[in-house]
């Protein structure tokens, strides 16, 4: 171990490429599949897919660096689960409205979901199931991720308290 265990988190790809693969196991079906049939047709999602390197690759949009030089597809983009979900904020918002959902997640679940795991920084530094988060004294709770992948780039935040979800993507990576 590098560090107590929930006293701090260290973030890594890896974990999404593997829990992609105990998602195949489990199911026994292709993880774009499992997504597919277990998120995005429930969600009404119509518009969300897991990127197929062979199949897509000369039809997504294509991402640029930030003086506008587009970006190259790799070996690396064949990985799925620690990216390569192709989306719009119409459809990522479906998925924020359901999670606050019996039909989607349970309360149990969604509990586990929200309660830190690392408590790096009290209140500053937290790591929930898939979600950063940041709890101030005052009870107000921050939840946010974001994301990069040649130059994608995509941020989500939800203010539960005041109900407002922000999602911003972006295909150029630019300051």
């Amino acid at each position: 171990l590098e560090y107590k265990t929930n006293t701090r988190f260290g973030y890594c790809n890896t974990n999404y490429a593997m829990l992609a693969l105990i998602i195949e196991k489990s199911t026994g079906k292709k993880y774009s599949d499992a997504m597919k049939s277990m998120i995005f047709d429930p969600l009404g999602m119509t518009n969300s897919f897991v990127y197929d390197y062979a199949k897509d690759k000369n039809v997504i949009t294509p991402s640029y660096r930030g003086n506008g030089q587009q970006i190259a597809f790799d070996y690396l983009d064949a990985i799925y689960g620690d990216k390569n979900i192709f989306s719009t904020p119409q459809d990522l918002l479906k998925f924020d409205l359901a999670r606050n959902t019996d039909y989607f997640l349970s309360p149990e679940l969604r509990c586990q979901i929200y309660l830190g795991c690392s408590n790096e920084r009290k209140g500053q530094k937290n790591y929930g199931l898939g979600i950063r988060m940041i709890n101030w004294e005052t009870g107000q709770n921050f939840y946010f991720h974001n994301g990069w992948w040649h130059g994608n780039m995509s941020s989500y935040v939800t203010l539960q308290k005041e109900n407002v979800t922000i999602i911003a993507l972006t295909n150029k990576n630019s300051k």
